[in-house]
């Protein structure tokens, strides 16, 4: 049996109590407390030489956080490499550096990020399964290049529950795609 947040009437996270709208006997019912994996800026800042602050995450699977929209569940200050993030809520990965990641069956989308990141060799797929509006953001991933630039190479974005699955907002700064 799967069941879906609307019929959860409350959700009491100190008590760890669930209160909710249907008698569950007879079938299994999960509930995803923790937003993120890895999460916090380091350094305060960008990744750049002022601020070197780099943690390391690889191969992990990281699996049923329920991040809000617009939060991924590995934020900044991370090199993420050789990971498979899925079925996530949220957004999947919004690293520095994301490299040799399949990320797949997001709510939103599968990437994001920015300030002079790098996104190198990932595979997005069968991302925004929840349906978020196009006129928005959802879909494969979506880089803001205003902020110290990216460099985005050697990536397949694909399948993914949008008419666009790549999308890029420059804000003055330097975007380089291959």
């Amino acid at each position: 049996m799967h069941m879906h947040a609307t019929l959860f009437r409350f959700l009491d996270y100190e008590k760890g109590v669930a209160s909710i709208a249907f008698d569950p006997a007879g079938g299994e019912l999960e509930i995803s407390l923790c937003a993120t994996a890895v999460g916090g800026n380091c350094a305060g800042g960008p990744f750049n030489e002022t601020h070197p602050c780099i943690v390391n995450v690889s191969g992990l699977v990281a699996e049923h956080f329920a991040n809000h929209a617009q939060t991924s569940v590995f934020e900044t200050g991370y090199h993420i490499d050789d990971c498979e993030i899925r079925y996530i809520h949220g957004t999947g990965i919004g690293a520095h550096i994301q490299t040799n990641n399949y990320v797949h069956h997001m709510g939103q989308m599968g990437g994001g990020g920015g300030n002079g990141g790098l996104v190198d060799n990932n595979v997005f797929s069968n991302n925004n399964n929840l349906g978020y509006s196009q006129g928005w953001e959802c879909g494969g991933a979506k880089y803001v290049t205003g902020l110290g630039g990216v460099t985005v190479r050697n990536n397949v974005f694909q399948v993914s529950r949008t008419t666009s699955t790549l999308h890029c907002n420059d804000f003055s700064g330097t975007a380089t795609f291959f």
